[in-house]
C-alpha cells in the first residue's frame, strides 16, 4: 500500500478547467453524432468513471451506456500485460461505439480494446480520452476527442490513481 499523502500544491489540471473542457466536448461529440446510428458510450473502468459519468451528462443525444475492464499498470507503469476483466454487456452489433477511457499513453490498452470490439461489429468506434500522453506513444493509435494534452508523466485523480489511491481527487495532478 503506497504511503504518499494526497499532492497539495498546484494541480496540473484543476477542476474548472475539467468541467469546462467536458462541456465543450459533450457539444462537440453531440454533434458529431446526432445524425448517426444508436450510440453506446462504453467507460473503460475504472479509471474513467468519473470522467465517463460526467461527459455522460454533457451530451445531448440518447446513449446506452455500458462498461469495460481491463487491466494493464502496476504502480506507476504498465505492464504492457493486458487483462480483460468485465465485458461489455449490450449487444454492440451495429451500433457506434463511444469508447471513454481516461489515458492515452503507451496505445496498447485502447489498440487493445479497438481489436477486442471490432468482433462485435459495430458501425463505427469513436475513441475519447480525458489525457491523451502522445510522448508516451508505442502503438501508433488516436483519439478522436481528447481532453487535454500532457507531458509523459505520471498522474492521479479525477479517476486515475496510485495503486487505488487518489481517484476521488477533483483536480488531475502529477505525481513526483
Amino acid at each position: 500500500m503506497p504511503t504518499a499523502l494526497p499532492p497539495s500544491g498546484k494541480p496540473l489540471i484543476s477542476e474548472e478547467q475539467i468541467r469546462a473542457r467536458i462541456a465543450t466536448l459533450g457539444q462537440q461529440i453531440s454533434a458529431d453524432l446526432a445524425e448517426k446510428k444508436e450510440t453506446v458510450l462504453l467507460t473503460v473502468a475504472d479509471g474513467a468513471l468519473i470522467f465517463s459519468a460526467d461527459l455522460s451528462r454533457a451530451l445531448s443525444i440518447p446513449i446506452y451506456m455500458d462498461q469495460i475492464a481491463v487491466s494493464s499498470y502496476e504502480g506507476t507503469a504498465s505492464s504492457g500485460n493486458i487483462k480483460l476483466r468485465t465485458e461489455p454487456r449490450l449487444n454492440l452489433t451495429g451500433k457506434n461505439i463511444l469508447l471513454v477511457d481516461d489515458i492515452l499513453d503507451t496505445g496498447q490498452t485502447i489498440s487493445y480494446l479497438i481489436s477486442y470490439l471490432e468482433q462485435f461489429k459495430p458501425e463505427r468506434i469513436y475513441i475519447c480520452v480525458m489525457l491523451d500522453k502522445p510522448d508516451g506513444r508505442k502503438v501508433p493509435v488516436k483519439a478522436d476527442y481528447i481532453g487535454f494534452e500532457v507531458p509523459d508523466r505520471f498522474v492521479i485523480g479525477y479517476g486515475m490513481d496510485y495503486d487505488g489511491l487518489y481517484r476521488n481527487l477533483s483536480s488531475i495532478f502529477c505525481l513526483d
